[in-house]
């Protein structure tokens, strides 16, 4: 099997990029920049993935580039992103906290290049609608979604949904915070409703307020789901009452970054998204729904 090239685009100086490179590539934690870059002491991943890793880096501040490439041992830093057309199998758009970072994606999609987006895929549902459009027109590979789909306690909603039945009322709570727009933070919340729930969703009311969100959410076949966001709110806990039974459960992340790391790169292999971008974008739908409907005090039907 052949080593997969990887580029990484952005997102340099957070935390999700730094992961996804010391766990692809070799890292020296006694590096003199390693403080610099990742403002703690130097840990080496002990997971890593053979056979997958990055190759080109750029980010829009060149030192940030230039100091993780000498810490991770890239080979090439680029002056643009598109520079790593051609020389690259793959790209990672880390998370950089602006939440239109997957707008750096463009060239990406239309060369047909597997391209992973971290949460969340775009700022709005109209532009994450014209990334996914963009993937199809160029045969692009593309996936975007939370860690927490890989959660211990996800993967078993996963692997036993079918012995509890079709999903009746779903309930899940999870952390939001101040001064971001819903879908940012509360993209972790709505992936592990999502995994409880499903989609299909057609109309959100959201009836709380910007410090305690409470979206109230409706489907044509009579399912019924509530997604409380706080900033108060320590961690995730999602209750499922199914047709043949009920679960709760409690989110633990150990590993699931790691493990959703592993799905990514199955992707840059196979060309075969393990999660259908469709998911993302209904989720990205609702919080943006949510967000609509809290500003005109009224449900917003999902188009």
């Amino acid at each position: 099997m052949n080593e997969l090239r990887i580029g990484m685009v952005g997102g340099l100086v957070w935390p999700h990029a730094q992961m996804m490179a010391t766990t692809l590539n070799d890292s020296d934690p006694e590096h003199p920049l390693w403080q610099q870059v990742f403002g703690k002491k130097g840990i080496v991943p002990t997971d890593r993935i053979p056979r997958a890793r990055v190759t080109h880096v750029w980010d829009n501040e060149r030192p940030k580039a230039d100091a993780l490439a000498a810490i991770c041992s890239i080979q090439t830093v680029v002056d643009k992103p598109e520079d790593m057309i051609g020389k690259v199998d793959a790209v990672l758009l880390p998370d950089d906290t602006s939440c239109i970072h997957g707008r750096l994606a463009g060239p990406f999609l239309d060369a047909g290049l597997p391209t992973y987006i971290d949460k969340p895929l775009a700022g709005s549902i109209a532009e994450a609608r014209e990334i996914v459009e963009r993937a199809k027109k160029g045969n692009a590979p593309l996936m975007s979604l939370s860690c927490l789909r890989y959660t211990d306690a996800s993967l078993d909603i996963m692997k036993y949904r079918p012995n509890l039945g079709a999903p009746q009322l779903v309930s899940a709570l999870g952390p939001d915070r101040d001064g971001r727009p819903l879908h940012y933070y509360g993209i972790h919340i709505a992936q592990v409703y999502m995994t409880f729930m499903g989609p299909g969703a057609q109309r959100v009311h959201d009836v709380g307020d910007h410090s305690h969100h409470i979206l109230k959410i409706e489907y044509a076949d009579g399912r019924k789901g509530i997604i409380q966001l706080s900033q108060k709110m320590p961690g995730y806990v999602a209750t499922g009452q199914f047709t043949k039974g009920s679960r709760t459960v409690d989110m633990r992340l150990e590993r699931s970054f790691f493990r959703m790391l592993q799905d990514i790169i199955l992707l840059f292999r196979t060309k075969t998204p393990t999660v259908p971008i469709d998911e993302m974008l209904e989720i990205i739908a609702i919080l943006s729904a949510a967000e609509e409907s809290l500003a005109a005090g009224k449900p917003v039907v999902l188009k």
